[in-house]
This record gives C-alpha cells, sequence and structure tokens, in this order.
C-alpha cells in the first residue's frame, strides 16, 4: 500500500498535504473524523504568525487545538507571544483567559504558563519526565512568557 502525500480539499478540490487540517488555497477546515494519527505526542501551536488580531488568533488556537485532540496528541505548545508592551499582549491574555476556561471545563487537563515552565518547577519537571519531546525545546521555553504548555 503506498501512503498518500496529497489529498484534495473537501470544498475547492486543490490537492493539499495529507497531513493537513486546513487548505492553504481557500483556508477551509477539512474533517478530522478519519484523520490519521501523529506519532507526534508534542506538537505546535503558533498563534503570533502573521500578526494576527485578538479574534483570529483564538480561532486558530480552538482549531489547534481540535486537530491535537483528532490526531492525539498529549501536549501542545502554544506560541502566542509576550507583546510589546512589556506587560504581556492582548493576544497572550485573551489566550490564557481561553485556556484557563477550558481547564476549568475539563477541555484539556493542564495549562502550564512559560514563566512557571523549565526543569527547575514542579510542572516543569512533571512535563519534562513524561514527555520526553519537550526536551528537544527545553532551552528557548524555560520561563519563557511567550508561550504555555497545555496538556491534552
Amino acid at each position: 500500500m503506498v501512503k498518500r502525500e496529497t489529498k484534495d480539499c473537501e470544498t475547492c478540490g486543490n490537492p493539499i498535504p495529507a497531513q493537513a487540517f486546513t487548505c492553504h488555497f481557500c483556508d477551509a477546515s477539512q474533517s478530522v473524523e478519519n484523520f490519521p494519527k501523529t506519532r507526534e505526542r508534542v506538537i505546535r501551536s503558533n498563534l503570533e504568525a502573521g500578526l494576527p488580531t485578538v479574534a483570529q488568533a483564538l480561532e486558530r488556537l480552538e482549531r489547534d487545538l481540535r486537530e491535537a485532540r483528532a490526531c492525539e496528541a498529549k501536549v501542545v505548545r502554544v506560541i502566542h507571544g509576550y507583546g510589546s508592551s512589556g506587560r504581556g499582549g492582548k493576544i497572550r491574555d485573551a489566550v490564557r483567559r481561553e485556556l484557563g476556561r477550558k481547564l476549568a471545563r475539563g477541555e484539556v487537563k493542564d495549562v502550564t504558563p512559560g514563566e512557571n515552565y523549565s526543569s527547575t518547577t514542579n510542572a516543569g519537571r512533571d512535563h519534562l519526565s513524561r514527555f520526553k519531546e519537550l526536551k528537544t525545546t527545553e532551552r528557548s521555553d524555560t520561563h519563557n512568557p511567550g508561550l504555555t504548555i497545555v496538556e491534552m
């Protein structure tokens, strides 16, 4: 059996990567019911790419968390940036509020702000011991207020 490297977008029909959740031609979400499971237990969600508005970043967060669930990822490294004000940005604050709501509703297992994440904190040690894949980004993620670690 040959593994397909592309598939057709469910909306516009253009060829897109087989692992794509969103069509880069028409920006339509693809169904995730029969989506292949990933081998990666830790995935990245870059919410600051392209300088989105707060609403766009929250939409991207929802999509990325839905996709993480569909491919059975265990951890999502949410990169939201810190903001240029020196006090934290609007996207960061909105993302953290939304993740707090998701945690309270039981939609995610754990949320660790980047500034509390390192091998010297309980949360950081716990994540690093259970998810060895986080070792590759430990240096850049340690005490980084521009990201949040989300356990699914």
